[in-house]
């Protein structure tokens, strides 16, 4: 029987992403990319994945039941809130609309690995305890999930 994994000991990192011939992003290299972790992670959300539906309406449909059907998959936002540096801030800052790769390692050795702009960043300040950045990112195309070994 498996173990369970363990939240505790994620690390969220982010790389550059290489653009191919038309100026695209290329997810190849994306997903392999050299990635630079944050320093301390205080929590992460993964993106949803989700379906979108089509809805059709015929004057065949049985019963007049709408009949969905499923359309695009997507990929939704991964937020996190992480632990506040100056120079990570600076960066993300400098970041903020840029394709980047993302790349989170959960304890077990567990990877999902993400594309997307960073879509929204800002300082939290709290009366005591020390200052965080709460990130979101607008993920893209489809997720890599590696199981540990």
């Amino acid at each position: 029987m498996a173990k369970d994994t363990k939240g505790f000991g994620a690390v969220l990192a982010w790389g550059d992403i290489t653009l191919d011939a038309d100026g695209y992003p290329d997810l190849a290299a994306a997903l392999s990319a050299s990635y630079t972790p944050f320093t301390k992670l205080e929590s992460y959300t993964a993106p949803e994945q989700d379906v979108e539906e089509t809805e059709t309406r015929t004057h065949q449909s049985p019963d007049q039941y709408a009949e969905p059907s499923q359309d695009w998959k997507t990929n939704g936002e991964l937020t996190a809130v992480i632990r506040y540096r100056k120079d990570e801030y600076a960066a993300l800052l400098a970041a903020l609309a840029v394709d980047k790769a993302w790349k989170v390692t959960y304890s077990d050795g567990t990877t999902d690995e993400y594309w997307g702009y960073l879509k929204k960043c800002r300082p939290t300040t709290p009366t005591s305890g020390p200052m965080n950045v709460e990130i979101t990112v607008r993920c893209k195309g489809k997720p890599r999930n590696t199981p540990a070994a």
